[in-house]
């Protein structure tokens, strides 16, 4: 056991001997293993315990025992007592995602406040497939059936290589002592059942499954590396950061790639969005555009022709005020304002600069977001349009539309920034000055 414990920590490169280690040890015959093994090779190690308070004396007995061992081989030992049940209630999740929110968040801390190099857990071969089977009833995608990774950020598991039952084996033939959590023998947990029930029938039927299965793991994790590297490749290619800090996807490309649906999920999970909303999108790709979704961090809009992913912040009702004597503002747009008498003054073509008869204008001027039901004199036009139809009319996009800034006069639209000035406001033969104003990006 030892000398495959340091094959099996050199092949997945996870610590040198000379790493300082913390050890998770629960008492059970896996973690009692797996300290026993780091003090017959001489690594430095500390052990670390948790005592959930869910089983009462028993767990009290589980802390006595830990502690007694962590004595016995002269390793540092530290305890944390947990009230479970309550951080369950508060937080709104399982007892089971309680204990181990509460247990990795305190090794973490541990680790870094006494300078261990890594956590070890002791999960071993039958914890993998049991993980993989949980993850197939309840519906993954491949990275679910790859198991347990030996390797996590700065959690480490040097007992994957071992099955339960020779770890026990060589508990009974090192006379190691350790303790058995009564809940593992309750069929009330979905792992009990496939460690109970499942497992034995498949074993029966091919009494090499549990080896097989380690291969398989190696295999699928080979295919996880591929399939991340065209994943990789194609959102490189396809998904498209524009200067807003927004991102594009052309429904199109999506649609006619070899599997839309489940590309589809794998660039969006970056993004948040659950594997539910990810159908929802696919399902509308021939629906009319206007769609959006959300996640926590983030909303997609489905356009005409693209996916449009941006921060999904709350925005402000932002106005900004312009005074006479303003020359540039950089929020929530960069404009520069200028006056001109109108004597030798040149109309830019520039959809970018409007010119206006400053004596028409009332001060403040403000800058504010286009509003239902807004509507203005397109330059050139006798009658007034709707913002919205004029929207439609030049075909911008969701996206552009809410990006769109109004310039104001007195209550009246000036300017639809970058776009049409108002003409009411235009200059004419009886103007004398000129208010230039020109946006960059």
């Amino acid at each position: 056991m030892q000398t495959r414990f340091l094959q099996y920590v050199t092949e997945n490169r996870m610590f040198s001997i000379n790493d300082k280690l913390l050890l998770a040890v629960s008492g059970g015959a896996d973690s009692i293993t797996m300290a026993h093994l780091f003090k017959k090779t001489g690594i430095e190690a500390a052990i670390a315990h948790c005592n959930f308070r869910l089983r009462g004396e028993e767990s009290d007995g589980d802390e006595i025992f830990v502690k007694e061992f962590a004595g016995q081989l002269d390793m540092p030992f530290y305890v944390m007592h947990f009230n479970t049940e309550e951080y369950a209630k508060l937080q709104k999740v399982s007892i089971q995602m309680a204990a181990r929110e509460l247990r990795y968040n305190w090794f973490e801390n541990l680790r870094r406040m006494h300078g261990y190099k890594y956590v070890a857990i002791a999960h071993n071969a039958d914890d993998a497939i049991e993980t993989f089977f949980i993850n197939l009833f309840r519906g993954t995608g491949l990275h679910g059936l790859t198991g347990i990774k030996p390797i996590n950020g700065n959690i480490v598991r040097p007992l994957l290589f071992a099955f339960r039952k020779e770890i026990e084996e060589f508990c009974s033939q090192n006379n190691l002592h350790y303790r058995t959590d009564s809940t593992n023998h309750s069929d009330k947990y979905l792992r009990n059942r496939i460690r109970h029930e499942l497992m034995p029938i498949i074993s029966k039927i091919n009494p090499e499954f549990k080896f097989n299965m380690q291969d398989n793991f190696l295999r699928l994790a080979d295919a996880e590396k591929l399939f991340n590297t065209y994943i990789e490749k194609f959102s490189e290619e396809n998904l498209v950061q524009q200067n807003d800090g927004s991102f594009t996807i052309s429904i199109e490309v999506l649609k006619n790639s070899p599997a839309p649906k489940t590309l589809l999920f794998e660039l969006l999970k970056n993004f948040g969005f659950s594997s539910k909303t990810s159908h929802e999108i696919f399902e509308n790709f021939d629906g009319e555009s206007g769609g959006m979704y959300f996640s926590d961090n983030y909303r997609l809009i489905k356009d005409r022709i693209n996916l449009i992913i941006n921060k999904a912040d709350e925005k402000e009702d932002i106005k900004v005020y312009i005074d006479k004597d303003f020359s540039d503002i950089e929020i929530p747009v960069k404009l520069n304002f200028s006056i001109h008498p109108i004597e030798g003054f040149q109309i830019s073509p520039d959809r970018n600069t409007a010119s206006l008869d400053f004596d028409k204008l009332v001060f403040p001027l403000m800058i504010r977001k286009w509003q239902k039901g807004d509507f203005f004199q397109p330059i050139g036009m006798n009658g007034f349009k709707k913002i919205s139809d004029f929207f439609v009319d030049i075909k911008l996009s969701i996206a552009e539309k809410e990006n769109a800034w109004m310039l104001t006069s007195g209550g009246e639209i000036i300017w639809i920034i970058g776009m049409r000035p108002d003409d009411r406001f235009k200059i004419t033969s009886d103007t004398k000055n000129v208010l230039q104003i020109k946006k960059s990006d």
